[in-house]
């Protein structure tokens, strides 16, 4: 049935298994990453990393935000200049991608770009429609929590993208096409579209940054997704420091109470 003789509320049979193909590599994919963003935040706990101690030393816990450090120092250095379009006799500063870049706060907002694609080693960005400015699109960060993709190995692109979040206790997504953009709607009966805009752009208007990209994809290993976390070399370092810091600390505590 063609797309535009469906009503607005109901899902092809194509959409709907894609999003039945994406959903479980979220819900696989989202808990190594809040690992990930809880080390990247300090809030990592020690019960993550095999010590259980009882309410009255848990004052004892040490946490070291090594990993934080190693995540916000090198964005932090980051500082684009310009954009620049090489042509046959000399480079020019793209003015459109100026304005694209301005309009939409990107020297604030390409930070959490960056931060996120260093803390779990790829995310996204998406492009679309900008009602309240339709000269210039609407360009978001979108973290790859909740998001999952189908990627073509073979042309190197993205053919599918479905973002997950929740609204209060309602669950939403939205599914990105090359030909439209569904707003969707989780119920009793399973999705439903909220709006479909048919963009009809041919590609899907989601780009992911990788990084370490020479890290591949590896679905034998549940890894869907190249790139690798800067952090991944620091964590057991990390874990092994809080180990043995939170030992002494109690050992010590524990021989400074007076024997009796």
């Amino acid at each position: 049935v063609p797309v535009a003789d469906l009503p607005l509320s109901t899902l092809t049979d194509d959409e709907a298994a894609v999003i039945a193909q994406i959903r479980p590599r979220i819900r696989r994919t989202d808990r190594d990453l809040k690992v990930l963003e809880s080390y990247r935040d300090a809030e990592q706990r020690l019960r993550h990393i095999g010590i259980a101690l009882p309410p009255e030393l848990r004052m004892f816990e040490t946490v070291i935000n090594v990993p934080g450090m190693a995540v916000r120092e090198p964005v932090g250095r980051q500082d684009l200049k310009a954009f620049e379009r090489t042509s046959a006799t000399t480079a020019t500063t793209d003015t459109t991608l100026q304005e694209a870049w301005e309009a939409n706060n990107l020297a604030s907002q390409s930070i959490l770009t960056h931060m996120d694609a260093r803390t779990y080693g790829h995310t996204f960005v998406s492009v679309s429609e900008n009602e309240d400015d339709p000269d210039n699109p609407l360009i978001l960060n979108e973290s790859p929590v909740g998001m999952g993709v189908l990627i073509d190995s073979r042309k190197r692109h993205i053919t599918d993208g479905l973002k997950i979040f929740r609204d209060g206790t309602t669950t939403l997504a939205t599914l990105m096409r090359p030909y439209a953009t569904l707003d969707l709607e989780l119920s009793g009966g399973g999705w439903s579209v909220r709006d479909r805009s048919d963009h009809k752009l041919g590609v899907v208007p989601l780009i992911m940054f990788v990084n370490q990209p020479w890290v591949r994809a590896d679905e034998a290993r549940r890894r869907y997704y190249p790139g690798r976390s800067e952090m991944v070399d620091v964590i057991g370092k990390i874990d092994a420091i809080a180990r043995m810091i939170t030992n002494m600390q109690v050992a010590g505590e524990t021989l400074a109470l007076p024997h009796r």
